[in-house]
């Protein structure tokens, strides 16, 4: 089976330092189109390296190979980044590039597109003049009338696949399908070798990403030996603000996947804080839940309606999503005593095994595919 994936996969370096490249999101991609691979699926990647807007960013974007991810083959295609003219030129490239990939290759089984970019509802639509599938895949989603404009973009679509479980319950087409993502492997790291209780944020120091309520909810947790570690890219006044005022507060800026690695395997537990009162909130999976979990430790997380239902087993879930039941929420699982921490551990690393790894869910899915898309 062939498969082409609209969407970019980047190197490290790109991931970290471009503005307008989402980590989460190439790291999403990246897991995905290996899983495909892994199950013997020919996958490969067309994209484009995103930029600010000229003249904040580059006039003309080259093909941009030195940017991409190897462990996946894909193509980025180049495009004028000029006011007007980007979205055309990004489109018309798209549509090149995957005619070329079809004369070399021939036509895939199925085209797989993530979000809803100009390029990916044009080349839905072309794919479907070919009679090659296409299925939309949703990460994120603006609320304002969105299954207005959904159902109008994707009208050649033949399938759905939403990775907030809120977007599938609510999506009026189908055929549709959850898959909010996998881990590679289990990983675990010794949490409690001096005492100290680490907790672990990673992710955008923004609002909607609850960075603010996580060290506002720090603030009230008075002990010393608790420690707050923040990777992610960005900058966020009131992160700044607590980190200058408390010691026991790290914020590590963006930092390379080994490093981020270490941190991780060194925690005592996770926080997702990300605030379901935000509206665009409601509607998107935090995929940092993943990565926490494939260290197979707590994770303490408000609950928005992007998380499956299957998660309340896993989670730790704060009664509200305020300061102060953030803090009692972080505090209780920072008392707890070995016993009953390790309890916690193995039921997660259990989760993991039997749920969440990328080969279970990419064989899922791929059953979803076969029996509801390439078979009509």
């Amino acid at each position: 089976m062939q498969i082409v994936w609209i969407g970019g996969i980047f190197d490290e370096n790109t991931s970290l330092h471009r503005p307008a490249v989402s980590p989460a999101g190439v790291r999403w991609q990246r897991g995905f189109l290996q899983g495909l691979r892994g199950a013997s699926v020919g996958a490969q990647y067309l994209g484009h390296l995103p930029e600010p807007l000229w003249p904040r960013g580059q006039c003309w974007i080259a093909e941009s190979t030195g940017v991409r991810d190897q462990s996946v083959p894909g193509t980025l295609v180049p495009y004028w980044n000029l006011p007007i003219a980007r979205p055309f030129s990004i489109v018309n490239r798209y549509v090149s590039t995957f005619k070329i990939l079809c004369q070399k290759f021939g036509k895939p089984d199925a085209l797989l597109s993530y979000n809803l970019a100009p390029q990916c509802t044009r080349l839905g639509t072309y794919a479907r003049e070919l009679g090659i599938p296409w299925i939309s895949f949703i990460a994120d989603q603006e609320l304002s009338n969105f299954w207005e404009s959904y159902r109008a973009l994707t009208q050649d679509a033949s399938g759905h696949v939403f990775l907030s479980w809120g977007a599938f319950q609510d999506c009026p087409s189908s055929p549709k399908y959850h898959l909010d993502g996998g881990i590679d492997d289990l990983r675990t790291g010794d949490p409690r070798r001096n005492g100290t209780c680490r907790i672990v944020y990673t992710g955008a120091l923004s609002s909607y990403a609850g960075v603010s309520l996580l060290v506002n909810a720090f603030k009230k947790l008075r002990r010393e030996d608790r420690e707050l570690i923040i990777c992610g890219k960005g900058w966020n006044a009131d992160v700044a603000a607590a980190a200058k005022s408390d010691n026991r507060i790290h914020v590590m800026g963006a930092v390379p996947e080994r490093e981020l690695e270490r941190i991780c395997a060194d925690a005592t537990l996770f926080v997702n804080p990300r605030p379901a009162s935000v509206p665009c909130n409601e509607f998107n999976f935090p995929s940092k839940i993943l990565e926490y979990l494939s260290y197979g430790k707590p994770v303490v997380s408000t609950w928005t309606k992007g998380l499956a239902p299957s998660y309340h087993n896993v989670l730790s879930i704060t009664e509200g999503d305020s300061p102060l039941a953030l803090a009692a929420k972080i505090d209780e699982i920072a008392s707890w005593d070995i016993t009953r921490y390790r309890r916690q551990c193995e039921r997660i690393q259990q989760f993991v095994v039997r749920e969440r790894l990328w080969n279970v869910q990419i064989r899922r899915f791929m059953d979803w595919m076969k029996n509801n898309v390439l078979r009509t």
